[in-house]
């Protein structure tokens, strides 16, 4: 499993993620421009783990930042979903983090990213995500390629394994 989908932080610009909890919605988006908080409202979004709201942009940027539904410090799959669900683009969680979740989310990034490619290139464009600072990179080093590597068994024929 490829760990291109993290990249370093190069100072080029980065769309903000910012992880929301569906019961504290309404206090992560308090300290947003009013325009943001009522785009917010009129969407009716629910912070739903796993789902993804962009934000409006500033004078023509098309996207400003976006909102991740997330589970809370534990969740992986949430950070994979948001993933796929984005446009192309270079990312950075926005909210500060502990390790344990700065791993969670660059592992769940890259575990969301995975495409089996073995006899097709999926020909989808990068979402690529900024090292959250605090991740353990050992650790999402280690764990993105094993659970790639088995992926990529499990999606193998059998007649291919030779």
């Amino acid at each position: 499993m490829s760990m291109d989908y993290l990249v370093e932080d190069d100072d080029a610009p980065a769309v903000p993620l910012i992880p929301v909890r569906a019961d504290s919605l309404a206090n992560a988006v308090k300290d947003l421009p009013a325009r943001t908080v009522e785009w917010v409202e009129a969407t009716g979004y629910g912070a739903k783990p796993g789902t993804v709201l962009l934000l409006p942009g500033n004078e023509g940027e098309p996207v400003g930042g976006a909102l991740v539904g997330v589970e809370g410090e534990k969740d992986i799959w949430s950070w994979g979903g948001a993933a796929l669900a984005l446009p192309p683009g270079k990312y950075r969680i926005e909210a500060s983090s502990s390790a344990n979740s700065a791993s969670r989310a660059a592992l769940g990034w890259v575990l969301g990213a995975y495409a089996f490619t073995r006899y097709k290139e999926t020909g989808r464009p990068a979402r690529n995500l900024v090292w959250p600072q605090s991740a353990a990179r050992p650790y999402v080093a280690a764990a993105a390629p094993a659970t790639g590597f088995v992926r990529d068994l499990i999606n193998t024929p059998a007649a291919d394994m030779g």
